[in-house]
């Protein structure tokens, strides 16, 4: 391993499944602070003198040796179980990841120049449209409904009609598959944008089909009065108390973690799943409940909560509409939809679809 020469100490941990013998080489002025070990077999380090060398026992260090970014990150090595551990080791917080399965050189810190720009695909869909003009490929029949939804049913995205219950699915297939840890869907125009668990933020055209990976941790994701895209940090285990919202103009802002405003999150706990924006009000639910709790957008001061006439379930989405109505899928697959007044809570309609849904965002009734 080679590492070269930087303004601040470095800092290593060295991991590998197989017994190793790291050698280390320094270019001129490089210098290292402290190096971790840890592997299921013996690791030897060849260090420079007067470099203290930790050795971590199995129940010290990480569960792998290796991590994947965090669109890769399910299985035995989730990325922010890895990186939560090496920076409760280190104490220091890491400003790059590279990830790397196999190899026999390394050389830290990988470039001596600046970072590349990210590479943005070419971005289809058009978010500025007003929703109830947006076409629905293959759906366009559910549009002389008086109220119908975005969702996600069999593995894809779909159209849900609350007058009849249609199910049906855009002909483009974009693969966007939301489950109970992540059920929030939002709706931009021609473009749609979830959190998927295990992959963070994806955007999906609804004109093509094509779905795009962020590499972002996300937790929730919705839409401000503004039309800005509103995302939800926060970890899903509860273990940071990052839960401001951060709002974003563009993807490519999103991408760059160009915020243009970051509210608040103290009026709606740690774990903001199931969320929703409308009229400056902030609609959170925690998985199971009857209660939907409110807080103000901008201060972060919690509103008064509102229950839920007759059901107490699972929420598997969540989407308020200008027309005072708040949707729900519910039950345990999302077998049930269920339209309550946003104010009062009470039970408008229930309705079930022709197959289960997750997540929705709402056209307003007319």
């Amino acid at each position: 391993m080679t590492v070269r020469n930087r303004p601040k100490p470095v800092v290593l941990y060295l991991g590998s499944y197989e017994p190793e013998l790291w050698r280390l080489h320094l270019d001129p002025g490089a210098h290292i602070s402290r190096i971790f070990t840890f592997g299921y077999y013996e690791q030897v380090v060849d260090a420079p003198a007067g470099v203290p060398v930790t050795v971590l026992g199995y129940n010290d260090g990480v569960s792998c040796m290796y991590g994947w970014e965090l669109a890769e990150s399910e299985g035995g090595c989730p990325f922010f179980d890895t990186m939560v551990r090496v920076r409760q080791l280190t104490g220091l917080v890491e400003s790059s990841f590279q990830g790397c399965y196999a190899g026999d050189h390394f050389v830290v810190p990988h470039s001596d120049g600046p970072p590349q720009p990210c590479q943005c695909s070419h971005l289809t869909g058009d978010e500025t449209i007003e929703l109830r003009d947006v076409s629905l490929p293959g759906c366009e029949d559910l549009k002389h409904e008086s109220q119908y939804c975005l969702t996600s049913a069999g593995g894809t995205l779909a159209v849900l009609g609350l007058d009849s219950g249609t199910v049906c699915p855009l002909t483009t297939g974009p693969g966007v598959a939301l489950d109970p840890i992540s059920p929030t869907l939002a709706w931009r125009g021609e473009a749609a944008y979830a959190c998927v668990s295990g992959a963070g933020l994806v955007r999906a055209s609804l004109q093509d089909g094509t779905v795009d990976v962020g590499q972002m941790p996300c937790t929730a994701v919705t839409v401000d009065d503004a039309g800005r895209l509103v995302v939800s940090t926060a970890p899903h285990d509860g273990s940071d108390s990052r839960t401001s919202l951060y709002a974003f103009e563009s993807w490519p802002d999103a991408l760059a973690g160009r915020a243009v405003t970051v509210y608040p999150g103290s009026g709606f706990g740690l774990l903001p799943e199931r969320l929703t924006v409308r009229d400056g009000v902030v609609y959170t639910a925690w998985h199971s409940t009857n209660t939907i709790e409110r807080s103000d957008l901008v201060t972060g001061q919690a509103l008064a909560s509102v229950t839920l006439q007759g059901y107490d379930g699972w929420i598997l989405g969540l989407s308020v509409t200008g027309d005072g109505r708040m949707v729900i899928p519910g039950d345990i697959w999302g077998s049930t939809v269920r339209v309550f007044d946003r104010a009062t809570g009470e039970l408008d309609e229930a309705l079930t679809p022709a197959v289960p849904v997750t997540g929705v965002a709402c056209v307003d009734r007319r």
